[in-house]
């Protein structure tokens, strides 16, 4: 069994309009918000073994902010291709995942988390700033992941609602 935790980056500011979309950085509520969604995720028992991050500015924001919450021994590995990505390059991300790795975490960007939860979970659902989709694969290697895996959305963490 893999666990998948996908968190859309949290609040960005748009004060500044010269500035590409690719650098924007968190507003206050987001920088906020994911300080408090890793102490949650923390309190849940929620253990990570990889964390894989967009490298947009508000994404990298997100998951240091994320850290300040959550013990994490581990290297946050940054990825161009999350920023704008499809559903098929978080699969091909994750299948070339060591077995070694249970739990795996992706920071990045709306639509692609959204449509890949749909696609792997069969649900569709909004993924605002800042939550945290919990699921769950009934597989034991990365690379059998497909859109047939037929995940299980656990929970939707939002940080308005916990």
């Amino acid at each position: 069994m893999k666990k998948l935790y996908l968190m859309r980056h949290a609040e960005s500011a748009w004060g500044t309009a010269s500035l590409p979309d690719f650098e924007r950085k968190l507003n206050r509520r987001g920088e906020r918000d994911v300080p408090y969604m890793g102490h949650f995720l923390q309190e849940q028992g929620v253990l990570l073994d990889a964390i894989f991050c967009s490298a947009a500015e508000r994404a990298k924001a997100t998951a240091a902010g994320f850290l300040q919450k959550y013990a994490f021994n581990g290297e946050v590995h940054y990825k161009d291709e999350l920023y704008h990505a499809s559903y098929e390059t978080y699969l091909a991300l994750l299948n070339t995942l060591p077995d070694s790795i249970e739990a795996a975490m992706i920071i990045a960007h709306n639509p692609a988390l959204e449509d890949f939860l749909e696609a792997v979970c069969n649900v569709k659902v909004h993924i605002s700033t800042a939550s945290v989709a919990d699921i769950e694969f009934q597989i034991e290697q990365w690379n059998d992941l497909s859109v047939a895996a037929n995940g299980e959305l656990l929970n939707l963490w939002k940080p308005r609602e916990i």
